[in-house]
């Protein structure tokens, strides 16, 4: 195998690949560090494991042989293809109506900040007391939907992402902020 520092000879075993994050971006058209999130992501939920160095990762698939076993049956609907009329009267509606029912819980259990939450907020990370009180009302006479009509679920991340900008700052002047720096003003 090919690596940054040159050629070396990987020992894998069955159920195992070679990985790295970059080449694998490149070829699945996402960004680096999502790929490795859902790696991890399979790796937390006893997936795989990673064995990893500065150069590339080992992926070992947990229960590849359970997977490999073959089952003598090889016409059961687990080993062919299934058709599409098959495969409507597969699918449960039942499962579907249940991700939606936690979906909209979700979005449920946002409580809305008061004013004076998004004041300090913002306060805080530097912008002006005006700028969030046009944000705090923007949100609650929307019911805390954004643009698009989706429920807000995090409101200091819509705020980080939506309002917080240059030109939002909090403007001082130039005498103030030295006084500031030289601990005259607080």
């Amino acid at each position: 195998m090919k690596t940054g520092r040159g050629e070396i000879t990987i020992e894998i075993h069955p159920g195992q690949f070679v990985f790295g994050r970059h080449t694998a971006s490149k070829e699945l058209g996402m960004v680096e560090s999502t790929v490795w999130k859902r790696m991890n992501k399979l790796k937390n939920t006893q997936n795989l494991n990673i064995e990893s160095n500065s150069q590339y990762s080992i992926i070992s698939i947990i229960n590849w042989g359970i997977y490999q076993q073959d089952n003598n049956n090889s016409d059961s609907k687990s080993n062919r293809q299934v058709t599409g009329k098959e495969q409507a009267s597969n699918t449960n509606k039942n499962d579907k109506n249940d991700k939606n029912e936690k979906n909209k819980e979700k979005g449920r259990n946002f409580i809305p900040p008061l004013l004076d939450d998004v004041i300090l907020y913002f306060k805080e990370k530097g912008y002006s007391t005006e700028v969030a009180k046009r944000a705090f009302e923007y949100y609650s006479t929307a019911d805390w939907k954004d643009s698009r009509g989706k429920q807000v679920r995090n409101w200091k991340q819509k705020m980080l992402a939506v309002w917080f900008k240059e030109e939002n700052k909090e403007k001082t002047d130039e005498r103030t902020e030295f006084l500031r720096r030289h601990g005259a003003v607080e």
